[in-house]
């Protein structure tokens, strides 16, 4: 059993979350998260977003924004409000506004008449560079993660969306992300595994 990390940080997911552990949050500036703890496959992901105000109308496809810096069609928009039904995107845009794309099941009769000021929308790159970083020996050193055969590094410069399927086959290994150069926007990222037990890989020894 490897040095446990001190303080060990917290891996519990939100209440309306699958995985069993989670470590989740956002890069705004250089640095580096807490450890996530893991044996066994798991997920990494990175994220931009970019945030303004979003305006919909009941009943219509056409939608509006505060600024339209950042946004594309293509783009998933994400309204806490509940504006838009979850899954929805942009089908079109142009300056600040477009038209709205739904997912399957939904309709423009679902969209809710207001502005909703903490209106996201993802993908977009984020200007800065930052790597996954795995340690042995309880958070003393920290080494980049290799993702392939030929010796690279998982070390991304300006991501927008990304994700992997990792698998750790030692016990007493945690992961980090670590922002080693930051210039600009929002940056997501996401460590989740589920045990063993419950998924379709058989039991580990």
């Amino acid at each position: 059993m490897g040095v446990q990390l001190t303080p060990p940080p917290s891996q519990t997911p939100a209440s309306n979350d699958q995985a069993d552990s989670v470590l989740q949050g956002t890069i705004t500036a250089v640095g580096a998260t807490g450890g996530f703890s893991v044996f066994g496959p798991f997920n990494f992901t990175l994220w931009g977003t970019v945030a303004t105000a979003l305006t919909t109308t009941n009943g219509t496809t056409s939608a509006s924004v505060s600024s339209g810096t950042g946004i594309s069609a293509g783009m998933t928009v994400i309204s806490p409000a509940g504006n838009v039904p979850l899954g929805t995107t942009w089908a079109t845009f142009s300056g600040t506004s477009g038209t709205l794309a739904f997912p399957p099941g939904f309709t423009s009769a679902n969209v809710v008449s207001g502005t909703d000021s903490g209106a996201t929308f993802a993908t977009v790159a984020v200007t800065a560079t930052v790597q996954l970083e795995r340690t042995h020996d309880g958070g003393a050193t920290w080494i980049p993660a290799g993702i392939g055969g030929a010796g690279q590094q998982a070390i991304y410069t300006n991501p927008g969306g990304f994700t992997a399927q990792i698998v750790e086959v030692e016990r007493g290994i945690s992961y980090r992300v670590n922002c080693t150069a930051y210039s600009s926007g929002v940056l997501h990222y996401r460590l989740s595994g589920t045990a063993i037990g419950k998924t379709t890989f058989g039991p580990w020894g």
